[in-house]
C-alpha cells in the first residue's frame, strides 16, 4: 500500500492541515488542487478529504504527476496529492511543502510529516495499492501457495527496507484479507465517486 502524501506550494497561506482546512473554508474555491488525471487515487483522495471536511477546492486534472507537480512548484495550483516516492524528495529539498500522509501511521520515509488523523481529521486515509489477482476457478492450494510466498517476500528484511524507503507500506496476507480489502476499498471509492459526481474521462 503506498499512501498518498499532499504537498503545497510554498508560497500558499497554509502549512498544516488544520490550515488548508480553515482557509478553505474560508475561501470557497480559492484552493485549487491537481491531480494526475479525472477519477486518479489523488483526484478521488482530495474529493474525500473535502467530503470530510465541507469545503470546496477547485480540481484541475492533468496528464500525469510531473505536470501537477511543476505546476504546484509555480504556483498554478496550491494543494496536490501523489504517492510519497514522486512529493518526498521535492519535499525534502525545500521545492514544496509536505503538510500531511492520508494514512493511519507516519511513513518511515517521512517521519517528520504528520498523518492528516493526526491533524484532527478523523478517518482520512487514501493510498495507491498493489495485489496478485489470479482467474476465478484457480485452485484454493495454489492461490494460498502464492498468497503465502508473497507475503513471506515483502516480509524479508531487505525487501520491507525497501519499499519502505519509497514511502510503501509491504503487507502481505490471506487470500480473504485481500479480498475484504477490495470490497472495504470499493464501497469506500465508490460512495466518494457518487458523493462528488466524478465521470469517467
Amino acid at each position: 500500500i503506498s499512501p498518498l502524501i499532499a504537498a503545497v506550494n510554498n508560497d500558499a497561506p497554509f502549512k498544516t492541515g488544520p490550515e488548508l482546512i480553515a482557509y478553505a473554508r474560508a475561501h470557497p474555491g480559492k484552493v485549487s488542487f491537481g491531480s494526475s488525471g479525472g477519477g486518479s487515487a489523488a483526484h478521488l483522495t482530495t474529493e474525500y478529504l473535502k467530503a470530510l471536511t465541507n469545503t470546496f477546492m477547485v480540481h484541475i486534472p492533468y496528464r500525469g504527476a510531473a505536470p501537477a507537480l511543476t505546476d504546484l512548484m509555480g504556483g498554478q495550483i496550491q494543494l496536490f496529492f501523489d504517492a510519497a516516492s514522486g512529493l518526498i524528495n521535492p519535499g525534502k529539498t525545500g521545492k514544496v511543502r509536505l503538510i500531511g500522509v492520508a494514512s493511519e501511521r507516519r511513513l518511515p520515509a517521512a517521519p517528520d510529516v504528520p498523518t492528516f488523523i493526526e491533524q484532527g481529521i478523523a478517518n482520512f486515509t487514501g493510498s495507491t495499492w498493489a495485489g496478485i489477482l489470479a482467474p476465478a476457478g484457480t485452485p484454493k492450494d495454489i492461490v494460498k501457495r502464492v498468497a503465502d510466498e508473497v507475503a513471506r517476500i515483502v516480509r524479508l528484511d531487505d525487501v520491507k527496507t525497501r519499499l519502505e524507503g519509497m514511502g510503501t507500506i509491504p503487507v502481505g496476507g490471506t487470500p480473504e484479507e485481500f479480498g475484504a480489502f477490495i470490497a472495504a476499498e470499493t464501497a469506500k471509492w465508490g460512495q466518494v465517486i457518487r458523493n462528488a459526481k466524478v465521470t469517467a474521462e
